[in-house]
């Protein structure tokens, strides 16, 4: 047998594993290290040369690498004497700017009345922040509120890092500024950028109706056909001088859904189909006969998306027929997939022709000298919780002997 080229089995980055032409996301500034793995069945050494990032060796270390796409070619040549052969693979990268959170600051109130020299009612705030890489439960709260250059963060009660309460009676009158800082955290896991929201409260001589909104949700994921759930917002409103029934309350959303509102119009409904992808505001204004106050309530629905299945290998893909024709190595699936809501994916496997096999979630196995010899086909249905599917399939075959060396391929 003559010089066989040399085989390119995938990419090594970071100490992952990634086919050829596979697409990679990466964070500017991160540490690269790309790997060739590669083989040569006539064991001639090989040498390697990269297009688009200026390398020669097997390991590339990248640095410096600025935001964009980088395609890359590698090409790895046997270096034999008599008939020299090469192959090639091709792989993207692309480099990401990491971004500082996005953030939004809400109160109960922005304005409530004294009562003896202090706010007579208490105040809720709540913060909605989200970032590009740092997942929320990881992202760095900090907050302060001010009286011009007096810090009363002191009388800040915090339910969790996005929710704060300002009991009754703790500030006395005067215009104060909350503020909420979020900070994300960097490849190395250390702060990183930051990201600052504020809101006016005044504690006024006057007492102004007062509003709370609260709502059954503030985050949803959803699909074409909507959201798995409604949403309610209800209003709780009073004050001091004009009887509850006697307020005016109006309702609007923005941008314009359909919703219901109840019969003493303290609380509207959306329906789960009309919540679509999408940043919504609810809108509240309340009057009594001189003032008016308004309260919003600010609420997503995100993509929910079908799974991604990132990877499926078969190993060995190609094998020689034992001496009892069929498969003379067990046979192994890997499959990788993740989904941006479920935590919990549903895999279905089957094969083509029919052959027995045993599977997980994650792997299907097939035991030696079970398989005849011809090609078959493997797909992984994968779906969500809410029914979304991903397929992907792949090939392996067992191969009659010819008389020739046996060559088994990983």
């Amino acid at each position: 047998m003559g010089n066989q080229p040399p085989k390119i089995n995938g990419f090594e980055l970071n100490g992952q594993f990634y086919e050829s032409n596979s697409s990679i996301d990466l964070v500017v500034g991160q540490p690269v290290s790309l790997t060739a793995l590669a083989s040569d069945i006539n064991g001639d050494p090989l040498s390697f040369e990269w297009q688009g990032i200026g390398c020669s060796t097997e390991t590339c270390t990248l640095d410096n690498l600025q935001e964009g796409a980088y395609p890359i070619e590698l090409t790895v040549y046997d270096n034999n004497d008599s008939e020299p052969l090469n192959s090639t693979a091709k792989l993207d990268l692309a480099f990401a700017v990491d971004q500082a959170p996005e953030a939004t600051l809400s109160l109960s109130s922005s304005s409530v009345s004294e009562l003896s020299g202090t706010n007579a009612q208490a105040i809720s705030a709540w913060l909605q922040a989200k970032d590009d890489l740092t997942i929320q439960t990881q992202l760095i709260v900090t907050w302060s509120l001010t009286l011009a250059n007096a810090d009363y963060s002191n009388v800040l009660q915090r339910d969790d890092d996005f929710n704060v309460r300002i009991e009754a009676g703790a500030l006395p009158v005067g215009e104060y500024q909350l503020t909420a800082q979020v900070t994300d955290r960097n490849i190395y896991n250390e702060p990183g950028q930051s990201t600052s929201v504020s809101q006016n409260l005044v504690v006024t001589d006057d007492l102004p109706p007062t509003l709370l909104l609260n709502g059954s949700a503030w985050q949803f994921v959803a699909t074409a056909d909507g959201a798995e759930q409604p949403l309610t917002v209800t209003a709780t409103i009073t004050d001091d001088l004009t009887p509850v029934e006697q307020l005016t309350l109006d309702w609007s959303i923005s941008p314009e859904v359909p919703f219901t509102i109840s019969a003493d119009n303290l609380a509207i409904t959306i329906a789960a189909n009309d919540l679509l992808v999408g940043d919504y505001k609810i809108t509240a204004n309340l009057a009594d006969v001189q003032q008016q106050v308004s309260s919003e309530y600010d609420f997503s629905v995100d993509q929910d998306n079908p799974p991604v299945i990132s990877s499926m290998t078969v190993t060995p893909k190609s094998q020689i027929e034992s001496a009892t024709q069929r498969n003379s190595l067990p046979i192994t699936v890997l499959l990788s997939a993740k989904d941006d809501v479920s935590e919990t994916l549903k895999v279905q496997w089957q094969i083509t022709p029919s052959v027995d096999f045993e599977a997980t979630d994650s792997e299907l196995t097939i035991a030696a000298d079970t398989v005849a010899t011809g090609q078959y086909q493997v797909q992984a249905k994968v779906s969500d919780q809410r029914g979304q599917v991903n397929t992907k399939t792949t090939l392996f075959e067992i191969t009659k002997r010819n008389g020739n060396v046996e060559i088994i391929i990983d």
